[in-house]
């Protein structure tokens, strides 16, 4: 069975006050959910990991606590967050993603940041 959390296409999340991230990676959290920015792997986690505080509800997009999460819109809504994800999914795809971590190590890291998994 898949990971109920694995990101599979681009996620992102906005804030009350409208901003918006892309979402790399994401785990469920005894406060809520942990998720962790594209490029997280070259940052420290006080940059990259980000925990939101509530009950994941819906099914798609999801709330939890004041913010919204939705699939990245296509056909020009989020321009630069387009490009970002673009640019993460190549970087993934890459035969010279060989710094990313792998899975159970992710699963790992993100254990130590109080996720649940």
């Amino acid at each position: 069975m898949a990971d109920p959390f694995q990101v599979t296409v681009p996620l992102v999340i906005r804030s009350r006050g409208g901003r918006k991230r892309l979402i790399a990676e994401c785990f469920p959290h005894p406060r809520g959910l942990i998720y962790l920015d594209p490029f997280w792997h070259r940052k420290t986690p006080e940059q990259a990991a980000h925990l939101v505080e509530g009950e994941l509800k819906g099914d798609g997009p999801w709330k939890i606590g004041d913010q919204v999460i939705s699939v990245l819109g296509c056909q020009g809504t989020d321009p630069e967050l387009s490009q970002e994800a673009s640019q993460w999914l190549a970087y993934l795809q890459q035969r010279g993603a060989s710094d990313y971590p792998p899975p159970e190590q992710i699963r790992e890291i993100a254990r130590r940041l109080g996720a649940s998994v």
